[in-house]
């Protein structure tokens, strides 16, 4: 979700709920109101027609009925968007963890695209931590300078190994494993 809609929904469920605060101080004022027989309690004064006390006590009835029902329509609209917002931010996370682990397994080669010889190399690195300089690899695996160039060379290429300058030599770092 775009951090737009986050924040614009993040607003509106703040907004619900000031909404949910005040309506409910609304319903407690109008339901005193209708409970002193249209008096309002606030001002102490006595409304000296009672067609004015009838008709105020039915219309204070009739807005504390609706303010509860806003109050509790803005509390439950709040609550929504709190928890999508929550189930937004789990899914996000999730969607992250997959990620990791689908990047996990990408870090496996398979051994069927790989020649003997690449897979020899790929073997003496492991057996040194992953890490190892162009010289000692010529040395321990017993194939020429020029070979050993060229197929670390198309190991590059397939990005199964990445290779830096160390000195007069290149350090040679093993990415991927050989997939079982």
């Amino acid at each position: 979700m775009k951090q737009l809609e986050t924040t614009f929904k993040n607003i509106v469920m703040i907004l619900c709920f000031i909404y949910f605060g005040i309506s409910v101080l609304l319903f407690v004022f109008f339901l005193i109101t209708f409970l002193n027989g249209g008096q309002i309690f606030i001002l102490k004064r006595v409304m000296p027609q009672d067609g004015a006390i009838a008709i105020f006590k039915w219309f204070s009835g009739f807005m504390s009925i609706i303010t509860i029902f806003g109050s509790i329509t803005s509390l439950l609209s709040g609550i929504a968007l709190m928890r999508s917002n929550q189930k937004v931010i789990v899914t996000e996370a999730v969607k992250e963890t997959e990620k990791k682990v689908e990047e996990k397994h990408e870090n496996k080669v398979d051994s069927d695209v790989l020649l003997p010889d690449e897979k020899k190399i790929i073997g003496i690195l492991e057996n040194h931590n992953g890490y190892m300089t162009q010289r000692d690899l010529v040395i321990e695996s017993k194939l020429s300078k020029v070979k050993i160039h060229r197929l670390l060379k198309t190991l590059e290429a397939k990005k199964v190994i990445s290779k830096y300058a160390f000195g007069m030599t290149n350090r040679i770092r093993l990415e991927k494993k050989i997939k079982e």
